[in-house]
């Protein structure tokens, strides 16, 4: 056990962790570490009881509360979403679609950004009656293919709120978290001010100033303000204790049946396909070194947050981080945790460079505006704009990232491995080379 903590505690350093890292086996605690900061303005650390926003670790919160629905008789997951929510456009959607993400729904945030007012708050209300107005095309008819989209779990909650006739946030409480003695852990809503103590408040990197400040200080994240009223995908806030809490009721049957928890982790099979490593809530992989993994990612600007259970062993790891770090080496620093935890050969993975951006006089950007096209990849379309003095690159169906200069021709997406470089002949762009982990796509300027 001394050498398994000396080596979580050798790896907590390298990665320099601003967050916490809990490993358990059979619900006992052998490591659990708080480090960096919880509101850096202020000087404030973190803590082994820090609350952390957990993003899409929040969904199978929000599936079992369905579950529990369904075992109490009040709802089938063959329901028609439509029977519950009255006016949805998508006649032909079941709850059980949307627990799996195989409903076919276009993400909701792309529609909230473009026809919401963002100087109000949106909700989940506000969300399904932008579904109703606009009704935008669904990816695929519900139950023939596999895409997760925040939209789902939006909708379950509603569905909660509207069969429990009580509030999304009253209902985890009563049902769930007061149940397990889960006491640290809330729905939390941006309307209302909580006076949340011990708050991990999320930060993201800024290329320009070299600094870890607050999402709003950036216009392309404003959306976690507006959106901060939307519950059911994410807005559930958590400590690592009671994620234990948590992971351990769920080899009981204190809050649904046995038959119940073995139906939602288990992998979804559509009709001629291969199994889809999710169930209802959960992702679902068979690891051959470690057995079942049930568990699920989340990330939101200023937060990355991992709960993985290895249910063959009863061994779990939860991360809550609180500040905006390189995905790859995330998820490398991610898995030589886990083959600690298994005692598994494991090699620390090189740090990534931190990319500084350069200065720039943004009207030399201008004739970098417009849309691109890939000829090899179809449908694949790529829109370069100025709006509020930065310039971004959105792609068809997502929302937009700001592109960091490293020169007047040569930009990169913040912890992420990918480079814009814009090809100029006789002034004029003629396409861009988007090159990501030793990949290169040619994008022509329409």
């Amino acid at each position: 056990m001394q050498n398994l903590t000396a080596r979580l505690k050798e790896l907590v350093e390298y990665a320099e962790l601003n967050g916490v890292l809990m490993l358990a086996e059979e619900g006992n605690t052998i490591f659990h570490h708080a480090s960096g900061y919880a509101d850096r303005k202020n000087n404030r650390l973190l803590d082994g009881d820090s609350v952390f926003e957990l993003a899409s670790v929040s969904k199978p919160f929000t599936a079992i509360a369905v579950m529990i629905l369904k075992e109490k008789g009040y709802l089938n997951f063959d329901d028609k979403v439509s029977d519950w929510l009255g006016d949805f456009p998508y006649e032909d959607v079941l709850i059980r679609h949307l627990l799996n993400h195989t409903s076919g729904l276009p993400e909701y945030m792309q529609l909230v950004m473009e026809q919401w007012d963002h100087e109000q708050i949106a909700e989940n209300r506000d969300v399904l009656k932008l579904l109703i107005d606009y009704s935008p095309e669904v990816y695929f008819k519900p139950g023939e293919h596999w895409a997760y989209t925040n939209t789902n779990y939006v909708l379950l909650a509603l569905i909660i709120e509207e069969v429990s006739g009580k509030t999304f946030a009253n209902y985890m409480k009563e049902e769930i978290f007061s149940t397990l003695g889960m006491n640290d852990t809330f729905v939390f809503n941006a309307k209302y001010n909580h006076g949340i103590k011990n708050y991990a408040l999320g930060h993201v990197y800024d290329p320009s100033s070299d600094e870890y400040v607050r999402p709003d200080s950036f216009s392309d994240l404003a959306y976690v303000k507006y959106m901060g009223g939307i519950q059911g995908d994410g807005a559930i806030n958590s400590n690592a204790k009671d994620l234990l809490i948590f992971d351990q009721a769920l080899y009981t049957e204190k809050l649904v049946s046995y038959s119940t928890l073995r139906e939602a982790m288990s992998q979804t099979v559509l009709k001629g396909e291969e199994p889809i490593g999710y169930g209802l809530g959960w992702v679902i992989r068979e690891i051959e070194e470690t057995g079942m993994m049930v568990g699920h990612n989340g990330g939101w600007p200023g937060y990355s947050t991992c709960f993985c259970r290895f249910i063959d062993h009863n061994k779990t790891l939860i991360y809550l981080c609180n500040e905006e770090v390189d995905t790859e080496f995330e998820n490398r620093i991610l898995q030589v945790a886990t083959n600690i935890l298994f005692d598994l050969p494991y090699k620390f993975p090189e740090k990534p460079i931190r990319q500084k951006a350069v200065e720039i006089e943004l009207n030399e950007c201008s004739k970098l505006e417009g849309t691109y096209h890939s000829p090899d990849e179809e449908g694949l379309l790529a829109k370069v704009f100025i709006e509020n003095d930065h310039l971004y690159l959105q792609l068809s169906g997502q929302v937009k990232v700001a592109l960091h200069p490293l020169s007047i021709t040569k930009f990169f997406i913040k912890n992420t491995s990918i480079e814009i470089n814009f090809s100029i002949q006789n002034e004029q762009v003629s396409h861009i080379y988007w090159e990501e982990e030793g990949e290169t796509i040619v994008l022509n300027k329409i």
